[in-house]
C-alpha cells in the first residue's frame, strides 16, 4: 500500500543519514522501524499511586482535563515539557 506521511525535517534527515550508514533506503528504515514498534509489547501504563492527588479530572465527555494546581504548585513544569519534546523528537 502506498501512503504519504508528513515528517519533521529533522527526523527525515536522521532517517536519511541512517539509511546511508546502513546502505539501505529510507523506505526500508521506516518499514523496519514500524514493524519493530508493532512487534514489541505495548508500553506499560503506569497509574498514579492511590494516595497521590491526580492532576487530571474527566470532563462530561470522558476526556482528561488538567486541574488547576493548588496554591504554590506547578502542574506542568519546563522539565516535563522538555522531556516530552525529547521523547517525541521535537
Amino acid at each position: 500500500m502506498k501512503t504519504t506521511f508528513d515528517l519533521p525535517d529533522v527526523l527525515y534527515r536522521r532517517i536519511k543519514i541512517r539509511a546511508v550508514e546502513l546502505g539501505t533506503s529510507v523506505r526500508e528504515i521506516v518499514i523496519e522501524s514500524l514493524q519493530r514498534e508493532l512487534d514489541s509489547p505495548p508500553a506499560e501504563v503506569r497509574e498514579a499511586p492511590e494516595d497521590a492527588e491526580s492532576a487530571f479530572a474527566m470532563d462530561e465527555l470522558g476526556w482528561p482535563v488538567l486541574k488547576r494546581p493548588a496554591a504554590g504548585r506547578v502542574a506542568v513544569t519546563e522539565q516535563i515539557i522538555n522531556d516530552l519534546r525529547e521523547r517525541e523528537g521535537i
